[in-house]
């Protein structure tokens, strides 16, 4: 496991999904539990940084691929981190 530091790019403002995989759950964010409406703790702005480990992702019931993150723990959209796949990044 080796935990890369990425930044948040291509949207205002980004979520870490607990289950993207499971389709009755897949909306499911972390750190909300009393309904539908978002905090501010519980989104990460566009410019900010977060750990992912590349080596652990999985796919959306509609092909979409999501990285492992530390913390929050969960998962999130490949298409919101600069994560160039590459060792320069």
């Amino acid at each position: 496991m080796a935990w890369r530091k990425v930044q948040i790019v291509n949207c205002k403002s980004a979520s870490v999904r607990q289950t993207p995989w499971i389709p009755l759950h897949d909306k499911e964010i972390v750190g909300i539990r009393d309904g539908p409406e978002l905090k501010k703790n519980n989104t990460i702005k566009q410019g900010d940084t977060i750990d992912i480990d590349p080596d652990q992702f999985v796919y959306s019931w509609v092909d979409r691929k999501y990285y492992k993150t530390r913390d929050p723990d969960g998962w999130i959209y490949e298409g919101v981190v600069d994560y160039g796949g590459n060792q320069n990044g």
